[in-house]
């Protein structure tokens, strides 16, 4: 995409939001946070493209309000705990402790295959 602006939720609570734990609570801060830096990231002609774990009801809003393109990107919890440690050891972790939101949006199914990356295509188009 022309002048993409990747936000990966991940870096945010890295190089941001590392005050914040994982609790409900701060998990939506944490969402704030991602939300702000895509609406600076609009404001200054970029195209943001936002991955994050976690959703509030007050930003889907927010974000059906600025007409954001929204997926939730489904992927079977068993692929998950192969690749990342958090889904085995820790606690709060969303589909795990804490129960994922339902929001009326598009669902991508990844299963670690190549279908994966063309349903993300497709969107993306």
């Amino acid at each position: 995409i022309d002048r993409c602006f990747l936000i990966d939720g991940d870096d945010v609570r890295k190089f941001i939001s590392f005050d914040l734990g994982y609790s409900e609570s701060d998990r939506k801060v944490q969402i704030k946070r991602v939300l702000g830096l895509a609406e600076i990231a609009i404001k200054n002609n970029q195209v943001p493209v936002v991955s994050t774990v976690t959703m509030s009801t007050e930003v889907f809003h927010r974000c059906n309000q600025l007409s954001f393109e929204m997926a939730h990107i489904i992927r079977p919890l068993d692929q998950l705990r192969e690749v990342r440690d958090i889904y085995q050891k820790e606690r709060n972790v969303v589909g795990v402790d804490i129960q994922e939101k339902n929001y009326d949006i598009q669902k991508i199914y990844n299963n670690g295959d190549r279908n994966f990356e063309g349903a993300i295509r497709h969107f993306v188009r």
